[in-house]
């Protein structure tokens, strides 16, 4: 119950200027930062939930360098959806699959029986989650 009170809290942050990440997306960079061996499950599930593509940019900021992080936020805002994904899903971080796993779940377009079978060998439990989640609403 707090944690869904929590979140509602943290809904109702506006965004400062309408830009991808929004405000409270920024803030949580710097937790992320300082936890980032073993960031909070529950925020991480939540950023992506909410917002993958913010939630992508937060983690690419906290993973990489500056360079890396902009190029990757560049490539999926640039290209298409379903490339992105493909891309994406090839990558070894785990918080770049989870964008997948979200994306798929949020998309059924995008969801791909290769780019499935690439994130099921993930042994994150965040991104098992999603996809389990995608493989239950086949049946």
């Amino acid at each position: 119950m707090v944690r869904k009170e929590a979140q509602d809290v943290i809904a109702g942050i506006p965004s400062r200027n309408g830009d991808i990440k929004g405000a409270y997306y920024q803030s949580f960079e710097a937790y992320l930062k300082a936890t980032k061996d073993s960031p909070s499950e529950a925020l991480v599930k939540y950023m992506y939930q909410r917002k993958p593509d913010a939630a992508l940019s937060s983690m690419a900021s906290v993973y990489l360098d500056k360079s890396e992080a902009k190029n990757m936020v560049d490539q999926v805002e640039a290209g298409d959806e379903a490339q992105a994904v493909d891309r994406l899903s090839k990558r070894p971080e785990w918080w770049a699959k989870l964008y997948v796993a979200e994306k798929m779940k949020q998309n059924p377009k995008l969801r791909d029986f290769q780019l499935i079978d690439r994130l099921e060998k993930s042994k994150n439990p965040l991104v098992a989650a999603p996809i389990q989640e995608v493989e239950d609403e086949k049946k």
